[in-house]
Parts: structure tokens; C-alpha cells; sequence
């Protein structure tokens, strides 16, 4: 009975609930320039929609290996963005300073708490601009640890 009140109450207590997500994560627009890479315009933008700070773990692939890897806090409404850079007649996105990112895994959690959120940014390769972003589903809500 106590587990069933509090996979209620715990989303409540932190102001989220399980089907909310933490992160809104969009196609975005920037001024182009090649300090770090041939950025045309493009880029991904993520922010902090919960009602706290968030840790976000970004980890990077290309061609099916582990590439990028990028972790930081982000306050409430903070946005972060990824850079897309021209690459091969298709687009790359920088992750902590490596480049040849086409797919993002993001991880979110908010502090020390259970609760988690997952999201997936897939940069098809050979193609015109055109991310595919998606939540994963990784969440997660701790609750029986409060009993």
C-alpha cells in the first residue's frame, strides 16, 4: 500500500511526473561561422524545462562508436546548444569539443534524486539537415527508495 501512495506522491514532491519531461530538446537556427567547424546555421538546442537544476551527460557515436562525451549542470530555463558542422555533404554535431557526432545519447537527472530522463538526437548521414529527435523513454522515478 505504502509503494502505491508513493509512486503517486514522489512525482508531486519534486514538481515533475513521470510523463513529463525534463528537457526540451529542438532543431535550431544559429549565426554561421567556422571557429570550431564549417557551421552553416544549423544546430540543436536543449533546455532545462524542469523547475530545478538538471545534470545533463551527453555521449556521442559515429558510425557506431563511442565519440563525444560532454557533461554539465543547467539551471531552470538555461539553454544549451550543439553546434552541426558540414561534413561530407551531410552534417556532424560537436560534442565536447569532438566533431564527428551523429547520433547524442542524453542522460538528465536532477541532483542526487531517482528521477531520469533519456533522449536520442540521430543526424542522418549523406543527407540534407535533418535531425531526428526523440525521448527515449529512460525514465525513471525512485519512489521505493523513500520507504
Amino acid at each position: 500500500m505504502c509503494r502505491i501512495w508513493t509512486a503517486f506522491l514522489f512525482p508531486l514532491f519534486l514538481g515533475v511526473s513521470a510523463s513529463e519531461p525534463l528537457l526540451a530538446i529542438v532543431d535550431a537556427t544559429v549565426t554561421p561561422s567556422h571557429t570550431v567547424c564549417n557551421v552553416d546555421g544549423h544546430a540543436i538546442n536543449i533546455t532545462n524545462i524542469a523547475a530545478e537544476s538538471v545534470v545533463v551527460k551527453l555521449t556521442g557515436h559515429y558510425e557506431g562508436k563511442e565519440a563525444g562525451h560532454e557533461t554539465f549542470s543547467m539551471a531552470p530555463h538555461m539553454v544549451h546548444t550543439i553546434l552541426a558542422c558540414t561534413s561530407y555533404g551531410g552534417y556532424v554535431l560537436v560534442i565536447g569539443g569532438e566533431m564527428f557526432n551523429s547520433e547524442v545519447q542524453v542522460q538528465v537527472s536532477i541532483g542526487t534524486s531517482a528521477v531520469t530522463d533519456g533522449w536520442k538526437v540521430s543526424i542522418p548521414q549523406m543527407k540534407p539537415w535533418g535531425p531526428q529527435i526523440q525521448r527515449t523513454g529512460d525514465v525513471t522515478f525512485g519512489a521505493e527508495m523513500l520507504i
